[in-house]
């Protein structure tokens, strides 16, 4: 029995149903690549958007720390002028301060440095002015943070108003912790630093809002990492490859009266409905998927 005519339609019809197969896996393989470049495109863009935003954030918190720092060291400049009461009962004491302890550390040891600044300057002249900027004109040097002037001013108006008689002639800077309270004024509304606060507000939504973005789209790269269907249909492919092609290709040309004809041709047929069996099986688990999500 000559089994070369059996043989070759085998072969040629297993070659046109990998054809067919072989390009619905290129095609989705394509198109996933393109859309997992898209995906890590955005993802490069929310993380430089979000390292931007936390750089003006960060900025913007610093400000509006700072500017806190300086209101709770105006409400409570008596006290740590005097040094007399440590910063935490002064910090236990205040009702409108936000800041915690190691915030306001830094910056109380920085009022501190510029008191004694201000103290060391008074201290070399006879008579001084009331306003810190007239004071500031008769220095024969700049200030040591020419940066932080309105603290030197608060600083320069408390030892000022703490002086027992103003411009009366003292040689020397007496000791202010016996002295009379600071005259309080109230400080004008700092339109900037509200602006900021709203800023800061607006950047923290936004951020958490990039940062849901980015942990949705680490789930979509991950499940494309995961393809379902390409790695089963490449089996498939090599399956049907196997029994459909190579094995059959092995016996060409066939020697008729050598092997078994009748077992051979059973073996072939059934090896190529099981090709069938694997390959239209396929498809049907891949459309049926592919509905269900669509539902």
């Amino acid at each position: 029995m000559n089994l070369e005519i059996l043989i070759s339609t085998i072969v040629t019809s297993t070659a046109a149903l990998i054809a067919i197969i072989g390009g619905f896996l290129v095609s989705r393989v394509i198109t996933l690549s393109s859309e997992q470049n898209g995906i890590n495109r955005k993802l490069r863009e929310i993380n430089n958007e979000i390292t931007a935003k936390e750089d003006t954030l960060s900025q913007v918190t610093d400000y509006i720390i700072s500017e806190d720092a300086f209101d709770f060291i105006r409400d409570n400049v008596e006290e740590l002028s005097k040094g007399k009461i440590s910063l935490e009962e002064i910090h236990k004491e205040d009702r409108f301060t936000g800041l915690s302890l190691e915030q306001l550390y830094p910056y109380v040891k920085e009022y501190e440095s510029i008191f004694n600044e201000v103290k060391d300057l008074v201290s070399q002249f006879d008579s001084v002015p009331s306003d810190f900027y007239k004071f500031k004109k008769r220095l024969s040097t700049e200030v040591s943070q020419p940066g932080k002037l309105d603290w030197y001013e608060l600083a320069y108006d408390y030892i000022y108003e703490s002086l027992p008689s103003k411009n009366s002639g003292y040689p020397y800077l007496p000791d202010i912790s016996s002295l009379s309270n600071l005259h309080k004024t109230v400080p004008p509304v700092n339109h900037y630093y509200r602006n900021q606060v709203k800023i800061k507000e607006q950047l923290e939504t936004e951020l958490a809002v990039l940062k849901l973005q980015k942990i949705e789209q680490d789930k979509i790269l991950t499940e494309y990492g995961k393809p379902n269907g390409v790695w089963s249909g490449l089996a498939v492919l090599i399956y049907s490859g196997i029994v459909g092609i190579a094995y059959p290709v092995t016996l060409l040309p066939y020697p008729p009266n050598t092997y078994n004809d009748s077992l051979t041709k059973v073996v072939l047929i059934i090896l190529f409905l099981s090709e069938l069996v694997a390959l239209f099986g396929y498809l049907i688990l891949a459309m049926r998927k592919l509905t269900n999500d669509g539902k």
